[in-house]
C-alpha cells in the first residue's frame, strides 16, 4: 500500500526491489506476542494492533496488524482502525500544547476539584475522586481528566490544532474550523496505533516528528532507478517540551502514575 501511495505504481505489475525497514528480531518477538507463546490472552477473539517504530527515523521496526488470521493484505489493526485513544490524548492535545504555547512548566498548579466543559456537561475523574490542587506532573501521571480539560481550554485552539496534525493526527474540525473539548480526553474520531507511535515519538525524538514508514527506498529493475522513501523530521515542538513530557511519562511509568487507566488490573 505504501509503494503504491508513493510511487502510484503497484509492486504486483511494475518489477521493483522494495528495501522495507522490518526488524526480523522484534518482529519475532512481537510474533510471538501475538500468537499467545509469550503473553496469555484472555480469549482467541481478542484483536489487537500493534506498531514498532524507530523513535528517531519513524521507520516501522515492526507490525501486529491482528490476531489468528491468515491470508495477504487482510485488514490492518495497527494501520488502519480508527479509534478513539481515551487518556494518550492528553499529552498530545492538551500539557504538550500548554508548555509549548502558553509557557507551562512541570511544577505548573492545577485544582482538580469539580469541574464542568464550557457546555456546562460534568466532569469525573477514571476514579470519582479529586486530588485538590496538584502540579501539571502530578495532574498528567495519575490521569486526571479535569486537569486535563482546563489545560485544554487554557490554549488557542488554533494551536492545539496546529500541534496535533503537526504531529500526524487528525483531529475533528467542526463548522467554525474548531476542535471540540472532549478532544482533552481522547474522545474523538481516534486515530491507529501506527500513528499514535509516531505521535509520540516526537516526544523522545527531542520535538522532532518523522511520519512512519516502512520502506526506505525503491529500485525499478527495468531502469536501475532509486527513490529514496524515507521520512523527513519536522520540528512539531521544542526539545523543553519534549523533554517535559518525557520526564513526565517516565515518572508515571516508574512511580504510581495512571496513564490511560487499568485494564484487568494492569496499570497503562
Amino acid at each position: 500500500d505504501e509503494v503504491e501511495q508513493k510511487t502510484g505504481k503497484s509492486p504486483y505489475t511494475t518489477g521493483m526491489k522494495i528495501y522495507t525497514t522490518l526488524d526480523p528480531g522484534r518482529q519475532r518477538v512481537l510474533n510471538d506476542v501475538m500468537a499467545g507463546r509469550t503473553w496469555e490472552w484472555k480469549d482467541e477473539y481478542i484483536q489487537a494492533g500493534v506498531g514498532v517504530l524507530d523513535t528517531q527515523t519513524g521507520a516501522i521496526l515492526a507490525i501486529g496488524g491482528g490476531r489468528n488470521r491468515t491470508g495477504e493484505r487482510q485488514y490492518n489493526y495497527a494501520t488502519m482502525v480508527n479509534k478513539q485513544i481515551g487518556s494518550t490524548a492528553k499529552p498530545l492535545f492538551d500539557y504538550g500544547p500548554a508548555i509549548e504555547y502558553n509557557n507551562f512548566c512541570l511544577s505548573t498548579p492545577f485544582l482538580d476539584a469539580p469541574y464542568t466543559y464550557s457546555s456546562g456537561a460534568a466532569l469525573k475523574n477514571w476514579d470519582g475522586s479529586y486530588m485538590g490542587t496538584i502540579t501539571l506532573k502530578v495532574a498528567l501521571a495519575e490521569s486526571r481528566n479535569i486537569p486535563a480539560v482546563k489545560a485544554f481550554q487554557s490554549v488557542d485552539n488554533a494551536k492545539i490544532k496546529e500541534f496535533v496534525t503537526t504531529l500526524g493526527m487528525t483531529p475533528e474540525i467542526d463548522s467554525e474550523g474548531k476542535l471540540h473539548e472532549a478532544h482533552a480526553l481522547g474522545a474523538f474520531t481516534g486515530t491507529n496505533p501506527v500513528q499514535l507511535a509516531g505521535a509520540y515519538a516526537a516526544f523522545g525524538n527531542g520535538g522532532y516528528f518523522n511520519k512512519p514508514y516502512s520502506v526506505s527506498k525503491i529500485e525499478y529493475i527495468d531502469t536501475g532507478k532509486t527513490v529514496n522513501t524515507k521520512s523527513k523530521k519536522v520540528r512539531a515542538m521544542s526539545d523543553a517540551t519534549a523533554y517535559m513530557i518525557t520526564d513526565t511519562l517516565l515518572y508515571a511509568v516508574e512511580g504510581t502514575g495512571n496513564i490511560g487507566g487499568t485494564v484487568d488490573g494492569v496499570r497503562l
